[in-house]
């Protein structure tokens, strides 16, 4: 991948590699945080994740304030 002229099939093989990588090196975590969520309430849709990811922000929403809500009389 390193000698490959080509973008695209160097992107390709370092993409193989980190999948090669991923499949037969040991991982051992050295240590564990604790975890906490905080959000106001016209935030929703997020769930921390056991792993300590992000991947929760993909489902959260900004949901339209209360108190900015249109009133019809």
């Amino acid at each position: 991948a390193q000698v490959e002229p080509d973008r695209e099939r160097m992107a390709a093989l370092y993409r193989q590699l980190q999948a090669l990588l991923l499949q037969r090196l040991p991982y051992v975590p050295l240590w564990y945080e604790d975890h906490y969520l905080v959000a106001r309430r016209d935030v929703s849709g997020y769930t921390l994740a056991p792993d300590g990811n992000y991947d929760g922000l993909r489902t959260t929403v900004k949901n339209p304030s209360p108190r900015l809500a249109k009133v019809e009389r």
